[in-house]
């Protein structure tokens, strides 16, 4: 019985506490209550996550510290000698590679350029030829 008007006591006494802050939305109680509504839902979340986040012993940041040790250690351990061989040849390799891609980037940019004056060249030689009839047009 008593789950059937709990909801209604409930709404009930809702409402009648936005009525009474309608009616005088300064008094003391009620600031009281905004007071309690934003130290408990906005500022003390805030200051909860700074404190965790960067204080607390067992904080996000020294925590993301320890395993990046961790990590550090367990992959000098595992680079052996082989590896590092491998990493320098491919390092090498990667230069050569760069070093003809430049050749070939700086060839083909003389290529476009010796285009850019071959076009020139011809532009200037055919502005200059005098136009002929064709054949077929009979001079009146």
């Amino acid at each position: 019985m008593i789950a059937l008007i709990g909801p209604w006591i409930t709404s009930a006494g809702i409402l009648v506490l936005i009525m009474l802050i309608v009616s005088d939305p300064w008094h003391p109680f009620f600031v009281f209550l905004y007071t309690l509504l934003i130290m408990s839902f906005i500022i003390l979340p805030i200051f909860y996550l700074i404190y965790f986040a960067f204080f607390s012993k067992n904080s996000l940041s020294s925590k993301e510290c320890e395993i990046n040790i961790k990590i550090d250690e367990i992959s000098k351990k595992t680079e052996s000698q082989e590896v590092i061989e491998k990493k320098e040849s491919l390092e090498k390799q990667q230069a050569i590679w760069d070093a003809e891609i430049q050749q070939l980037t700086n060839e083909n940019n003389e290529r476009q350029e010796n285009l850019v004056y071959i076009n020139q060249e011809i532009a200037m030689l055919t502005s200059s030829m005098i136009p002929f009839l064709p054949k077929n047009i009979k001079n009146k």
